[in-house]
């Protein structure tokens, strides 16, 4: 099985570095036309199957694709973006300042209300572990958030998400994973933004 685990494209508050989480913000227009040429290399690559978190801005990118493929969405909550609880809205900066300052070490920590980036790291193996069971010997896109799918590509390679900071994930980028009986789970490509620089 290969999986093309892709971000959704910009919205106004990753420019502004603002903390989204589980908030409902749409696409700008930079994340828009992200999204159109994310969509036409997914086209080439030619998916069985389009899952996407439920959330506004990577629903608003999976329609692209849907468009373009003729694939069905499916929405999967497991792929929400790791729920920042009384953060969302707040900048950045303000978050890590907190995590920083927190006994726990950062990737064991969860703000008030929200969840940790080890608890996201246990719901990515539940979504690898359902592709593994429906989708053998297919090709599957999932489309996803930017701190998500960091603690993802950590499960996919045996580790846990402490390390979760060190994986860069940009807007309407593509991460390439396999997985076979042969080699297990090998990740092929990480945060692959190629198709953004290609002329339409």
């Amino acid at each position: 099985m290969e999986i093309f685990l892709c971000r959704h494209g910009e919205t106004d508050h990753n420019s502004s570095s603002i903390v989204q989480g589980h908030m409902e913000v749409e696409l700008n227009e930079k994340g828009s036309s992200q999204a159109v040429k994310l969509a036409d290399k997914l086209a080439r690559l030619e998916p069985d199957y389009l899952y996407s978190s439920p959330l506004l801005r990577t629903m608003q990118t999976s329609k692209e694709i849907s468009d373009q493929t003729g694939l069905e969405i499916r929405e999967e909550s497991l792929l929400k973006e790791v729920d920042q609880g009384d953060f969302e809205g707040e900048t950045v900066q303000v978050m890590i300042e907190a995590m920083n300052n927190a006994e726990s070490e950062n990737h064991e920590w969860a703000p008030k209300n929200g969840e940790s980036m080890e608890e996201a790291r246990e719901r990515a193996a539940r979504f690898l572990q359902k592709l593994k069971e429906k989708h053998q010997n297919q090709t599957v896109a999932a489309v996803a958030h930017g701190g998500f799918k960091s603690v993802m590509i950590l499960e996919a390679l045996g580790h846990n998400s402490k390390n979760f900071n060190k994986i860069a994930q940009d807007n309407c980028c593509i991460n390439v994973i396999k997985l076979d009986s042969e080699h297990g789970t090998v990740v092929q490509k990480v945060n692959d933004t190629s198709h953004l620089e290609e002329k339409n």
